[in-house]
C-alpha cells in the first residue's frame, strides 16, 4: 500500500481516555449544567464545541462555536465554525490559525446510487480471497493492521469510481482552497478491517520524507464508507486531530468523530493527523467487515514544477 507517514512516537497508554463515549458524554453533561448557569462563557463554549466534536455532532459543534465568535471575536474561533459541517459552497478562511485547529472536512452522504454500492459489494464479495494484509513500512510497532485489495481488484472499480467522484471534486478543491489539483490523478485502495483492525495517527504525506516519491504530491485524502447488510460491525470511527500543519504539531486529546456511515464519503487534507479506532465486529467473517475506498488527490504535475 502507499506509505503514510506516521507519528514518531507510539500513542500513549492514555489515550483511550480521550475518545471513550461514556467518558465524553459524562463530560459534556457536566458542560451543559455549567452553560446553563453562564451560556456566554466563552471558555465553557469552547469545550462543549469541542466535546460536541469528539461525539461527532458537527451541527451543534458548528453552532456552539458562532456562539464563541459572538462572544469573542476570535480568528482561530471562526476557523473552527467554518471548518465543521458538510460541504456547502463556501470556502475555509484564507489562512489557517498559527496553531494546531480543527482538521477541515467534507462528508457526502449518500453518495453512490443503490445500483452502485450493490455492483461494489458484489466485486469486494467475489474477490474476497484477493485481499492481503496491509503492510506499513519504517515503524517500529504494528502502524496499522487492515487487509487490502490486490491490485486487480482495483482495477474493476477504479473506472466508474473516479467517475463518480469527478462530481465532486471541484467543489471540494474550492472549498479547502485547494489550486492545481489534477482530478484525473487519483491513488486508489480497497481496504477491509475486520475485529480488531485499526490504523494509528499519522498523515498521509511528509514532505521531508516523501519529497522523491509520488506521495508527496497529494493534497487531499477521501473516504468512502460501505458494508454489508446487515452491518455485522461497530467502531472504526476516523478521527480528524487538531493539527498546526505549518510545526507539523497536533493535540492528541482534540479531534473530529466521523463515524463510517454506509455510502459516505469523506474527503480531508492529507497533512493533517488521523487515525482510526479499533474495529469491533461480530466475528471474523469477511462479510462483517467495515470496508473503505481509500483515495488521493494529487496536484497536477504542471503545477507542482
Amino acid at each position: 500500500m502507499p506509505r503514510s507517514s506516521v507519528a514518531g512516537k507510539r500513542p500513549a497508554a492514555i489515550r483511550p481516555a480521550f475518545t471513550n463515549l461514556n467518558l465524553l458524554n459524562l463530560a459534556k453533561a457536566k458542560i451543559e449544567q455549567k452553560l446553563a448557569v453562564h451560556p456566554n462563557d466563552a471558555r465553557t463554549l469552547r469545550q462543549m464545541g469541542d466535546l460536541q466534536r469528539k461525539l461527532g455532532d458537527f451541527g451543534a459543534a458548528s453552532e456552539t462555536y458562532r456562539k464563541l465568535k459572538a462572544v469573542d471575536d476570535d480568528a482561530a474561533a471562526a476557523w473552527w465554525a467554518w471548518s465543521i459541517g458538510a460541504l456547502n459552497g463556501e470556502q475555509l478562511p484564507a489562512s489557517a490559525p498559527g496553531e494546531p485547529h480543527p482538521t477541515p472536512f467534507v462528508r457526502i452522504t449518500d453518495f453512490l446510487t443503490a445500483a452502485q454500492q450493490d455492483m461494489l459489494l458484489r466485486m469486494v464479495w467475489k474477490n474476497r480471497e484477493l485481499f492481503a494484509p496491509a503492510r506499513v513500512r519504517n515503524t517500529v510497532w504494528d502502524a496499522r493492521v487492515a487487509l487490502v485489495a490486490e491490485r486487480s481488484v482495483k482495477r474493476q472499480i477504479r473506472p466508474w469510481f473516479v467517475n463518480a467522484l469527478d462530481r465532486v471534486v471541484g467543489d471540494v478543491a474550492r472549498h479547502f482552497r485547494v489550486d492545481g489539483m489534477d482530478k484525473r490523478h487519483v491513488e486508489l485502495e480497497i481496504a477491509a478491517h475486520r475485529s480488531g483492525d485499526f490504523t494509528h495517527l499519522h498523515r498521509d504525506i511528509d514532505y521531508r520524507r516523501d519529497r522523491d516519491t509520488g506521495y508527496a504530491g497529494r493534497l487531499v485524502s477521501l473516504a468512502y464508507y460501505f458494508h454489508c447488510e446487515p452491518k455485522g460491525f461497530a467502531g472504526g470511527d476516523l478521527l480528524l486531530y487538531d493539527t498546526c500543519v505549518a510545526t507539523g504539531d497536533y493535540r492528541a486529546a482534540a479531534f473530529s468523530r466521523i463515524e463510517p456511515i454506509g455510502n459516505s464519503l469523506v474527503f480531508f487534507p492529507s497533512d493533517y493527523y488521523h487515525e482510526v479506532l479499533p474495529v469491533h465486529a461480530n466475528g471474523d467473517a469477511f462479510g462483517n467487515a467495515r470496508f473503505t475506498i481509500n483515495g488521493w488527490l494529487h496536484r497536477s504535475a504542471k503545477s507542482a514544477k
